[in-house]
């Protein structure tokens, strides 16, 4: 059961801690967050300025140093700062934080992982949790994907995780509406409704060309308010 995170939230940012950058990150990490920071403004982020970006990723670097700084988060921060923009900057700090740690708390095999760090620690639990709500959600859909144990269904899931999710212009403002208040899991929803939305083109497809799909399907138009249709549908009944 998807549980709401806006309440959880709120209650975080009532008593906000302050964090202190005692810490210098490594000239490495502070390449690629500029580098991936140029990248993610570059994808239609209207209002978030570069320097807010880089300075909260560079804070939470220097607050987690096991994760630092892994490629996706760019695009977290970049819609925290969007959506939590006129607030100030503590603010954005916190929520950007608390997202990144319910990501992490949310994992069944490691629960000091993240999607995100450069061990990948959570991509097994992510596609055991994405096969089993496909199977749960629709059975139907369940049984044409998971024909064969090769399916890259699962590893397609962890993947937009990373990226997809907080870059496609057309599907991502509305992802984040749901993203906000209930968490990371939200996301396991719309990854089925989206390979609902593509159920024909799945059907038709052999095993060859289904691999092909799946590792091509961020490339295809997508209707957003019909695939949020097809999230709030599943979430009725589960």
């Amino acid at each position: 059961m998807i549980k709401s995170l806006l309440g959880d939230l709120s209650g975080r940012l009532i008593g906000k801690r302050v964090i202190k950058n005692e810490n210098e990150v490594d000239q490495e990490t502070v390449r690629q967050i500029k580098a991936d920071g140029t990248r993610t403004l570059a994808n239609d982020y209207e209002g978030v300025e570069m320097d807010r970006l880089v300075e909260l990723l560079m804070k939470y670097a220097n607050h987690n140093t096991n994760v630092k700084y892994c490629q996706g988060m760019s695009d977290i921060a970049a819609n925290v700062l969007k959506v939590f923009g006129v607030e100030n900057d503590q603010t954005c700090f916190e929520v950007f934080s608390r997202l990144i740690e319910l990501e992490m708390s949310s994992g069944d095999v490691d629960e000091t992982g993240s999607i995100f760090d450069t061990r990948l620690s959570q991509m097994k639990s992510v596609m055991v949790k994405q096969k089993i709500l496909i199977r749960k959600l629709d059975g139907n859909l369940y049984r044409i994907l998971y024909t064969n144990e090769t399916n890259p269904v699962g590893f397609v899931a962890f993947k937009w995780m990373l990226t997809y999710f907080t870059r496609f212009n057309g599907l991502r403002d509305r992802i984040w509406e749901y993203l906000i208040f209930y968490g990371f899991d939200i996301l396991y929803y719309f990854t089925v409704a989206i390979l609902k939305y593509h159920e024909v083109e799945i059907k038709q497809a052999d095993e060859e060309s289904l691999l092909l799909f799946l590792g091509d399907i961020e490339s295809k138009y997508i209707e957003p308010n019909t695939v949020v249709n097809i999230v709030e549908e599943y979430m009725r009944h589960v």
